[in-house]
Formats: C-alpha cells, sequence, structure tokens
C-alpha cells in the first residue's frame, strides 16, 4: 500500500506510512529534551510525505518523556 487511499479504512493511521511517520516522531520526541526539533525531520519519504504524522508523535513523544521524568523525580523524593 502506498497510500491511504489504496486501504479499506480511509482516516487516521490507516496505511503504514502514516504509522511510520509517527514512530520516527515518537522516537524523537522521547530522546529529546527540546520541547520542539531543533534538526530537520528524518530523511525518509514516509515522514516527508506525513510531516504532520511526525509532528504530532513528537509533542506525544515529549509529552511522555516530560510525565516519565515527574514520575521519577516524585519517586525519588518519597524515598
Amino acid at each position: 500500500m502506498t497510500s491511504e487511499s489504496d486501504t479499506d479504512r480511509d482516516g487516521v493511521l490507516s496505511y503504514p506510512a502514516e504509522w511510520h511517520a509517527v514512530g520516527h516522531g515518537l522516537y524523537d520526541g522521547l530522546r529529546s529534551w527540546r520541547g520542539k526539533p531543533q534538526r530537520p525531520p528524518p530523511d525518509n519519504p514516509d515522514v516527508d510525505k506525513e510531516i504532520h504524522y511526525y509532528k504530532g508523535g513528537y509533542v506525544v513523544g515529549t509529552i511522555v518523556q516530560a510525565l516519565l521524568m515527574l514520575a521519577l523525580a516524585y519517586a525519588g523524593l518519597s524515598m
């Protein structure tokens, strides 16, 4: 499948390129300490085609990272 119109279900995350772009965004959001990407997105055709999914994944990854840090800080302070 190379486009969303090739799938039976037309919508959010309905074909592999969208999932791949989200995965790249999640990974970058989890590993970066910055609230927004400071480097260009990965040179990947799926990310280029679905940049909005990359950006959404980055936001979610950054939020998950912040929540993990808060949980670790809370656990460390309550010992």
